[in-house]
């Protein structure tokens, strides 16, 4: 990682004691960071730092299986709770970031499963739904960050692309200490056509790779009666999160699929009614379901007014066009 300014910064690595998690811990430690490594369980050597290798710890947080990535800790006091991995990034523009594993990815795919089978997690939590438990390990990320005591808790933001999109808003619209969110191409629509939202947990049916994934078993009957009456909708989790700053993000083809214009248009009014009509936005761009450099410098400088943000170096994206 050359040019990371990490003199007199903490990073704090998942899975530190060995593989991939190892290596990153070593960069980092190059760069000049004070490496925190976290293992649940491990049992590896303390080691000096000038040793060229990480100074390492045992378990040293307690966490509702968040397992974040990676964990950068400026000497900063704005924070963001990152879903989808765009940590680096984020940590290069001079925030504190945490960025964790959905369950069903990366390092919380269960053994003998693809990515995003929610199966094993209905068969020990049938009442529950991943859309809840994905809003829930978010919250939980909160409640690591204001253990920190270099985080100012007033200025918490969340960012997500995709599935992180959507649960970054549901997250906001639940846990109040969040105080600006983004949600990028967060499918923030209910797809009434197909089995988008509620796809069967049949193990002798199984699609592979996230085509096995169901958001909300209890969205069925919605599937199967299209014409039935939605009880909530996405504009009525936005109205949730006022008045705190909410940007809406996504493709150009997504917004007129989605029908979001009208969504956020709805939940504009009760911003408005609440003195805050400049504090929910919304912005598309041409191209397909990604988080494009200009998508990302909007949402960065959305998130960089909103938490009273100066942007650590002039860009993270050199040569490109944002």
């Amino acid at each position: 990682m050359p040019g990371l300014p990490l003199e007199g910064r903490v990073a704090i690595v998942t899975g530190a004691s060995s593989g991939l998690g190892r290596r990153f811990a070593r960069v980092l430690h190059g760069a000049g960071a004070t490496v925190v490594g976290h293992e649940n369980g491990a049992k590896f050597a303390h080691e000096e730092p000038g040793s060229g290798d990480v100074v390492g710890f045992g378990p040293v947080y307690g966490l509702i299986e968040p397992r974040p990535h990676l964990a950068f800790a400026p000497v900063l006091r704005k924070v963001l709770v990152d879903i989808a991995a765009h940590g680096l990034e984020l940590a290069r523009w001079g925030y504190v970031t945490i960025s964790i594993d959905l369950f069903c990815d990366g390092e919380r795919i269960p053994p003998g499963c693809t990515q995003y089978d929610s199966e094993p997690f209905y068969k020990r939590h049938p009442e529950w739904s991943m859309f809840g438990k994905n809003a829930w390990d978010c919250m939980r990320a909160v409640d690591v960050l204001e253990t920190l005591e270099f985080v100012d808790r007033g200025r918490i933001g969340c960012i997500g692309h995709s599935l992180g999109g959507h649960t970054s808003l549901c997250a906001a619209a639940f846990d109040e200490r969040i105080a600006a969110a983004v949600s990028n191409c967060g499918a923030i629509g209910w797809q009434r056509g197909t089995d988008h939202w509620s796809r069967p947990q049949d193990p002798a049916k199984k699609r592979g790779p996230v085509s096995d994934y169901c958001y909300l078993p209890n969205f069925a009957p919605y599937i199967q009666e299209p014409a039935r009456p939605v009880p909530c909708d996405f504009d009525g989790l936005m109205m949730l999160a006022a008045p705190r700053p909410l940007l809406v993000q996504g493709s150009e083809g997504e917004f007129e699929n989605l029908e979001t214009v009208a969504r956020v248009l709805r939940a504009q009014a009760v911003y408005h009614a609440l003195g805050a009509g400049d504090r929910i936005g919304m912005f598309s761009f041409p191209g397909e379901h990604n988080f494009p450099p200009g998508a990302k410098r909007f949402a960065f400088a959305w998130l960089d007014r909103w938490l009273g943000h100066t942007p650590a170096i002039p860009t993270i994206w050199p040569g490109q066009a944002v």
